[in-house]
């Protein structure tokens, strides 16, 4: 079953990724770095293209992270890919503008209804939504609680079900290759293994949300919970960086546990993602060795079915029809 094996393989996802992560963090700087100077270039020319080069790089840096955790899995499977890693940011684009696009329009779906069925008209709603985002939801809450959690919760549902469905076709194109091994076409495999997926997605999601309380009711069951928290909050008297060598251990600690849970959780719906892909190749491998194998005796029947030559002597056979010559004594 995809969703138990998905929680030991994300552990052969982790360490692969951890050890990536301070390359793909320098990349994703540097990625950052040169789309400043795009933006700053285009701008003059022109805003909108400035606006647009925004727009790409902050949708496909929230897509390049995902790309490459299923890309070690893939590598994790044996599954060489036919890309290098500056390939990504294209696909990466891609998906994350449809995701992105997708997401806004459910959310102004959530707010037209919203309008609809609450005392609020559309400026007012649009005053609240100039506030931070903890106290719009507060506020909308006082007006009408039932609305605003029912809409929060579907478009939260909804958008992991999007990137649920999107997890097997951004595997493939981590790779730039689809199950079948052809080159990568966008958006194959959509929705594959959609409910084993889309709960390890739902799983993944909470957990990365409850990884400081979890972290921390850990460390409280072993006595180290308020130490942590009272040498993480002396930060903020810190005057410099050094600072921080003061820390005591179980600061420590929970800042690596809590790294460890978050590249757990972030792994765990790769983890799906690249078990379903593995499947889908084995599906399809299965399928061409049965045709393959078909097509072999459909020859050898072919083979047999023809008339053998006959070895018979071809001159006896043409004497022996030959009619026979008879002569008077």
């Amino acid at each position: 079953m995809i969703f138990l094996r998905a929680f030991p393989f994300s552990f052969s996802i982790l360490w692969r990724y951890a050890i990536a992560l301070p390359a793909l963090i320098l990349s994703l700087v540097a990625f950052g770095v040169i789309a400043v100077v795009l933006v700053l270039v285009a701008s003059v020319l022109s805003p909108f293209a400035g606006a647009l080069i925004i727009v790409a790089f902050s949708v496909g840096a929230s897509v390049v992270p995902l790309m490459v955790g299923l890309r070690v899995g893939l590598q994790a499977h044996h599954i060489k890919p036919r890309r290098s890693y500056l390939g990504l940011i294209a696909p990466a684009i891609g998906y994350g503008f449809f995701e992105a696009v997708v997401i806004l329009i459910l959310l102004a779906l959530g707010a037209g209804l919203f309008v609809l069925v609450s005392p609020l008209d559309l400026a007012g709603l649009m005053m609240l939504g100039a506030e931070s985002g903890d106290a719009l939801f507060t506020e909308l809450t006082a007006i009408n609680a039932a609305v605003t959690w029912g809409v929060t919760a579907a478009v939260a549902l909804i958008a992991m079900a999007l990137r649920a469905a999107l997890l097997v076709p951004l595997a493939g194109a981590s790779i730039g290759a689809d199950p079948t091994g052809r080159p990568h076409t966008p958006f194959y495999g959509f929705g594959s293994g959609f409910g084993a997926v889309f709960a390890l997605v739902v799983v993944s999601q909470l957990g990365l949300i409850m990884v400081v309380p979890l972290v921390f009711s850990v460390m409280a069951i072993f006595g180290m919970g308020e130490a942590a928290m009272l040498q993480l909050a002396s930060i903020a008297t810190m005057d410099d960086w050094a600072d921080l060598a003061n820390l005591g251990t179980e600061a420590a600690i929970f800042v690596a546990a809590s790294l460890f849970a978050t590249l757990f959780f972030f792994s765990l719906q790769c983890a799906g993602a690249v078990l379903v892909f593995v499947r889908k190749m084995a599906v399809v491998g299965a399928r061409q060795q049965a045709f393959d194998s078909a097509m072999q005796e459909r020859e050898e029947e072919l083979q047999t079915a023809k008339v053998p030559q006959s070895d018979t002597d071809l001159l006896a056979l043409v004497r022996s029809r030959m009619p026979e010559k008879k002569y008077d004594t």
